[in-house]
């Protein structure tokens, strides 16, 4: 048998080798599309992504804001919204003047002195006073003063302690007021919180009471 004859037979066919390699690699093939499939029959048919294990995106509906309650002087001049339990009075003789306070015996009392926690009121012309008059004044200290807009009408706030007695004996010496004077060109409006010796801590309602504030 000569040497081309051998080479002829060699090159025809494959080396079992080869076939068992061709064999194992189909069953890898196989395998692996068994896999998927059942992963695509265990998810419904579908093939889990990135984005299937991320919670819907979810808009509720936002409880709406509770109605603010407005009081109003006699007059209906202005109005501010009441905190929540707070109780108001007013004067029949003066009917730009509204009491406002946590508790009754915290109102302000008519033709007195005793304005009680908030007192809103309104004035004829101009009657707000510079930082000067405020910082000058001997019977108080830790007097702060900046400009302020409300109800888109200019003026200012003005915070202190009284530390000394005046000559009528009130405010009483370690009150703190705060006042917020505002201007509209023709009348002046004038909120006080006052806060005696032995009171809680209000100013921030009072702050938020201050910011409600509409003329009307």
């Amino acid at each position: 048998m000569g040497v081309g004859m051998v080479m002829t037979r060699n090159q025809k066919g494959f080396s079992p080798i080869f076939i068992i390699l061709i064999l194992l690699l189909l069953a890898l093939l196989g395998f692996a599309g068994w896999r998927i499939w059942e992963s695509r029959d265990d998810k419904g048919g579908k093939i889990p992504s990135s984005s299937d294990s991320a919670p819907a995106s979810a808009d509720p509906e936002e409880p709406a804001a509770p109605a603010l309650n407005y009081v109003k002087p006699p007059s209906e001049v202005y109005r501010v919204a009441l905190p929540d339990t707070w109780v108001k009075a007013t004067c029949p003789d003066t009917p730009d003047l509204l009491f406002l306070a946590p508790t009754t015996d915290k109102l302000g009392k008519c033709n007195s002195e005793f304005g009680g926690t908030v007192t809103i009121s309104k004035a004829s012309g101009d009657v707000s006073h510079p930082a000067a008059y405020y910082s000058g004044d001997s019977h108080l200290s830790g007097v702060s003063y900046a400009t302020t807009t409300i109800d888109s009408i200019n003026g200012y706030k003005v915070s202190y302690t009284v530390s000394t007695e005046y000559e009528i004996g009130t405010p009483a010496v370690g009150t703190q007021q705060t006042q917020w004077v505002l201007f509209d060109g023709t009348n002046s409006f004038i909120m006080v919180y006052t806060r005696l010796p032995g009171d809680p801590d209000l100013a921030a309602a009072a702050q938020t009471l201050a910011e409600t504030f509409d003329k009307l």
